[in-house]
């Protein structure tokens, strides 16, 4: 999922990029190509056989990284397949990083794993997108969603539902299945 959610990054950017300086697509935008994304996911070296590029967590292993004392545990952020709350501990500070999680749960993922969390970071970096929203009963935003889409279709309408591949499409189909 973590592929798939650079290309889209990637393709978004290029074309917002590229339609704003009024280049061929993908032509403006530089901080990374698909081939770097290709290759940060490759688990090994194709000429070498090596391991290289990302390493696979799972949620609640850990990873001791040697020679810094750092300890990396991923926990579920709720929030999309693969989405993590990042625990590390370095020496005596723990950091929690939680940005973009959902502690409520959805109909295909559980609610973030902030209860896993035994001890009190010294310092918590989260964001604040939906803060000051009231957002209701989820129960009911779903319904209510689904309704909409049902009698648009049932009179002969259409609905598009933009969403990322990664994210809430898989919630989507769910809910409209």
């Amino acid at each position: 999922m973590g592929c798939q959610t650079l290309y889209e990054a990637f393709e978004c950017q290029a074309t917002e990029n590229s339609t704003a300086a009024g280049q061929a697509v993908g032509g403006g935008f530089g901080a990374f190509s698909l081939d770097d994304v290709d290759e940060a996911f490759a688990l090994k070296d194709d000429k070498s056989g090596r391991r290289h590029g990302m390493r696979p967590l799972k949620y609640q292993e850990r990873l001791v990284v040697k020679g810094l004392d750092l300890t990396i545990t991923p926990l579920n952020a709720g929030r999309c397949l693969g989405g993590a709350i990042w625990n590390l501990k370095w020496q005596t500070d723990e950091i929690l990083y939680s940005c973009d999680m959902n502690p409520l749960g959805e109909l295909h993922l559980n609610k973030a794993q902030l209860a896993d969390v035994k001890s009190k970071p010294a310092l918590l970096i989260t964001d604040a997108t939906n803060w000051g929203r009231s957002l209701g009963a989820s129960s009911a935003r779903l319904r209510e969603l689904k309704g909409l889409v049902l009698s648009t279709l049932g009179r002969g309408g259409s609905c598009l539902l933009p969403t990322d591949a990664s994210g809430r499409c898989l919630e989507l189909l769910l809910l409209l299945d």
